[in-house]
């Protein structure tokens, strides 16, 4: 009993933190954690959200940011797709939802649904370079390398100081002259 009232004070706080600062990740990943101590199903969580009056979709896009930093993807897939639902607040940063979902699709190497997130994130926002710049990656993954460059280009025209894109292109060429 006394570990239960622990945890639901941990709740407590955690939430709180949220109502401060909704970007704010950790409270996010520590809730996650006593979620799975007291098993709570996703209608428990949905509860509280509701009770601490969160916006939706900050909570479940920061959520599962938390998910995808504890590596379980399909999880963090699971909470991107539910941000989708309810976007009146995140509306302007959609590209950072798609982005963040093509990652998840990436790292499990679903390289299809990952493309089809990253081009949703530029469809959203064309200057969004993360998105190029990751559709990149997957692309030189799948040893498409004329594809890789072309999106290489594309992120650095859409921030010409994004050096990451500069470097990964300068692999490419010196990978080809190697061989």
């Amino acid at each position: 009993m006394e570990l239960m009232k622990r945890y639901e004070e941990a709740i407590d706080w955690y939430f709180r933190a949220i109502q401060k600062d909704a970007e704010y990740k950790a409270p996010h990943k520590n809730l996650i954690d006593v979620y799975k101590a007291l098993k709570y199903s996703d209608e428990q969580i949905a509860e509280l959200v509701r009770k601490y009056n969160l916006k939706a979709d900050y909570y479940y896009y920061y959520t599962g940011l938390g998910y995808y930093d504890n590596k379980e993807y399909r999880k963090s897939i699971e909470l991107f797709n539910k941000t989708y639902g309810c976007i009146e607040t995140l509306g302007k940063a959609m590209e950072k939802i798609y982005n963040s979902h093509g990652i998840s699709h990436d790292d499990l190497r679903e390289n299809d649904k990952a493309l089809e997130m990253y081009r949703k994130a530029i469809e959203a926002n064309p200057k969004y370079h993360s998105a190029y710049y990751n559709a990149a990656i997957v692309y030189k993954r799948m040893s498409k390398l004329e594809e890789a460059k072309e999106w290489y280009i594309k992120a650095i025209k859409a921030n010409h100081r994004y050096s990451y894109a500069f470097n990964n292109l300068g692999n490419i060429y010196k990978n080809e002259a190697n061989y």
